[in-house]
């Protein structure tokens, strides 16, 4: 399997949500609705990395952690279904000037049941490999919020 998929707990889901105090974030496409999805994408990584790495938490505009020296910005997705190689991570134009060294992506299950860790990719890299869409345009089946840069995943480095 190309990305690494996790069962998710009510654990979990309290660590998410102690994480933040959910106000609506500046830019935000959501108006916040979407905060616990990328919390959890944050706690994933977070879990991910910290049994082998040093991982500290950040949590500003500019990125979510430090691992290992790296600013690393997770982006996360809330979806339906399973991802596919064809779909893409985004970041959302408002967003584009964040100083991070990694974008890192993921996606949580509507039902907070499960997260999966797709890939990453530094910021430089995805600045130069990236698309735009714009808002209104088609994304699959869904239409664009807001102007976004784009990868597909199939494009990304892969989680070890």
């Amino acid at each position: 399997m190309w990305y690494k998929k996790f069962a998710l707990d009510d654990l979990f889901l309290r660590e998410a949500v102690y994480l933040y105090n959910f106000r609506k974030l500046k830019g935000s496409i959501t108006n916040g609705k979407s905060q616990i999805y990328g919390a959890a994408g944050e706690i994933l990584v977070k879990h991910f990395y910290e049994k082998t790495n040093n991982v500290i938490h950040h949590g500003t505009h500019d990125y979510d952690m430090i691992i290992n020296g790296y600013t690393i910005e997770v982006k996360t997705k809330a979806r339906t279904d399973e991802p596919y190689l064809h779909y893409n991570g985004s970041v959302c134009c408002l967003n584009a000037k964040q100083n991070c060294d990694f974008y890192f992506f993921c996606q949580i299950s509507k039902d907070y049941k499960f997260g999966y860790l797709l890939g990453y990719v530094s910021r430089e890299e995805f600045m130069k490999e990236s698309f735009l869409l714009k808002k209104g345009e088609k994304d699959g089946q869904f239409t664009v919020r807001e102007d976004c840069l784009n990868m597909k995943y199939a494009d990304m480095r892969r989680v070890k």
